[in-house]
């Protein structure tokens, strides 16, 4: 062999460094539509025979542009349950050349200590930037698991993410028992035993990128996942089964049943408060109780992520969780003769996962209360809510109760328009330089009073104010008066203000332009999309009520005003009729929002229904001055 091939052979890295995942390997399919391409997600859970667990996995994606650095960062949990046991990472250029490989030190730790947090857990954040698109990360992790209550799911693809490889295996003593479900794949399972183990493994790969467009159906963004739902469950010494949302309820009344014993001193004082009183008001001044003298602090100590404090904790502390403040309050309840039941809830403003009847998955991460002789739902986290009030975080979605017969799988309420309202009143006078003295009372109900709510209930006055003129939609002048309240039994709010605008009206030779609704405008639109893919999914519901009077200034009459505007169709309502009267114009606008499901063939036709009544909200009348 001569020698400079023997050098080749022996050290082909001397020729030129040797690549990983380099862009141009993609096929060019996955780009379109891709923020974030997969290079490889592969993820191992071994249960071992005493009924821990170890998770490793591998993680390497592509980051193409801006919108995709979130998959750079990895972000894992600790406990005395789970023990990160390694967590490494490389980051390499768009040719695949490594760049950097992570070492202990970059990785950043955060505990829970913060002012409204006790908690054993913390946090281990891994972030992988480079200043160059596109970019490719790389994690590999492995957790010990000291028992668990869920095998981990895996998300397959999200939305505005390719995938080219993708592998979940699954290692458990033989009869190990579990149901799987996929969401948006179909997913083969392939099985083999090894040993004393039984082995499950999905595969998946070559998944084009779902472009990430607003107001999808799924939640999170998550297109495809593969979730598991263990039967027979173990963490901290205690054992439960989750075959069925009954044995899971049945699981979790037992860990908490028991714990809400009371003070002398306090049976007294609920004695006392409530004698006489019907079991509506008693459950009022109850959960009145809790809102004044208790405080919201987030407890994950040992196995209380699961498990409530006693309420002689709250009693005596005045703070505790959503399960403590819940337990609580159950217990006052109790001492008033008042049955009530815990709920596990996912609580969040932006919708919550579905609940599967025959899948007994619990993806909670919150708790309620509710009182079944009174159909009452209790967030005793709130220090404003009126009892009976949810609200956007937990209504209208799947909760499960923990009953003395076991888990009921129930779904809150929904807010619907009729509840969630705007009523308002407002007197406009216009002056011949096109200001504008405006004087508006309102009343505002369910989801579009809860801003009101917090700052009534809340905040200070100058804080009110500040954010009352941050937030007013045309220019203020002089703000003479600005007020808001809340009913601390219902849920609405009253504002009313009284203020001067400047140019509220536009001056042109001897005309005078001015919007009939400015004051308060409907403003909801969508974007043009005349590729939409994803189906549309919006859920809000309200009504709005207004009555403007527009009072002409000295020396001007109407020239042309408009006769209103009516359109209905099943996504909404809208209505605009305008009176004159003696010097001035009634305008009375009704609107109605409705839910929105339908499939991306008809997003024109709901963008266009908002376009119609954008429209028709922006209509002027127009004043002349006299000769």
């Amino acid at each position: 062999m001569k020698p400079a091939l023997l050098l080749v052979c022996l050290f082909p890295a001397l020729l030129g460094a040797q690549t990983e995942y380099p862009v141009s390997s993609i096929t060019p399919e996955l780009l379109k539509n891709a923020n974030v391409v997969v290079r490889k997600d592969e993820m191992v859970f071994r249960i071992l025979p005493d009924g821990d667990a170890v998770l490793e996995t591998i993680y390497v994606a592509t980051i193409m542009n801006e919108e995709g650095k979130d998959a750079a960062i990895m972000v894992e949990y600790e406990d005395k349950f789970n023990k990160l046991k390694m967590l490494k990472g490389k980051v390499f250029d768009a040719a695949g050349e490594l760049i950097r490989s992570t070492k202990d030190e970059d990785i950043q730790v955060y505990g829970g200590n913060a002012e409204y947090e006790f908690t054993d857990n913390q946090s281990k954040y891994l972030k992988l930037e480079y200043p160059k698109f596109p970019y490719t990360v790389e994690f590999r992790k492995k957790t010990q698991l000291k028992g668990f209550t869920s095998i981990p799911s895996s998300v397959i693809r999200a939305l505005g993410v390719a995938v080219e490889h993708w592998h979940y295996r699954l290692e458990a003593p033989t009869g190990y028992a579990f149901k799987w479900k996929s969401q948006g794949l179909d997913l083969k399972v392939q099985e083999s035993q090894k040993g004393d183990y039984h082995i499950w493994e999905w595969d998946a790969g070559q998944l084009l990128a779902l472009p990430d467009e607003p107001y999808n159906p799924y939640f999170n963004d998550v297109h495809s996942k593969l979730e598991f739902a263990a039967e027979d469950i173990r963490y901290d010494g205690a054992k439960g089964q989750f075959k069925d949302w009954k044995s899971t309820g049945d699981f979790f009344f037992a860990l908490n049943n028991g714990r809400e014993t009371l003070s002398p001193q306090t049976l007294a004082q609920v004695e006392s408060l409530t004698a006489g009183k019907t079991t509506r008001e008693k459950i009022d001044i109850l959960y009145r109780i809790t809102q004044d003298q208790c405080r919201y602090v987030s407890i994950q100590l040992g196995i209380g992520g699961w498990q409530t404090f006693e309420a002689g904790f709250v009693e005596k502390k005045k703070y505790g969780d959503c399960k403590a403040l819940s337990n609580y309050t159950q217990a006052l309840l109790k001492a008033a003769g008042i049955e009530a039941w815990e709920a596990s809830i996912y609580g969040s403003e932006n919708g919550a996962p579905p609940c599967d009847e025959n899948f007994p998955y619990p993806r909670f991460n919150h708790m309620i209360l509710y009182v079944p002789s009174e159909d009452i739902w209790l967030e005793c986290t709130s220090k404003t809510h009126p009892a009976g009030y949810l609200g956007v975080f937990t209504a209208d979605r799947c909760a499960l109760l923990f009953t003395p017969e076991g888990g009921k799988l129930v779904k809150t309420p929904a807010l619907k328009a009729k509840d969630n309202f705007e009523k308002a009143e407002t007197s406009i006078r216009l002056k011949e330089d096109g200001t504008a003295q405006i004087h508006c009372s309102a009343m505002y109900g369910g989801s579009r009073h809860d801003y009101y709510r917090h700052y009534a209930l809340e905040a200070t006055k100058e804080e009110w104010e500040k954010s009352f003129t941050q937030n007013t939609r045309f220019t203020i002048g002089k703000l003479e008066k600005a007020e808001v309240q809340a009913n601390r039994n219902k849920p609405d709010a009253q504002v009313e203000y009284q203020l001067e605008s400047p140019k509220y009206a536009t001056l042109s030779g001897k005309r005078m332009f001015i919007p009939l609704t400015k004051t308060n405008p409907f403003k909801r639109s969508l974007p043009a999309d005349e590729e939409r893919v994803l189906p549309l999914h919006m859920t809000d519901s309200y009504l709005m009520s207004d009555t403007f009077v527009l009072h002409f200034p000295t020396g001007y009459v109407p020239e042309n005003i408009p006769a209103g505007k009516k359109i209905d169709h099943e996504f909404g309502y809208y209505e605009l009729q305008t009176e004159t009267i003696e010097a001035s114009v009634r305008v009375i606008r009704q609107v109605e929002v409705k839910p929105v499901d339908v499939p991306a063939a008809r997003y024109g036709e709901v963008r266009q229904f908002f376009l119609d009544i954008a429209k028709a909200d922006a209509m002027q009348m127009v004043l002349v001055k006299k000769e």
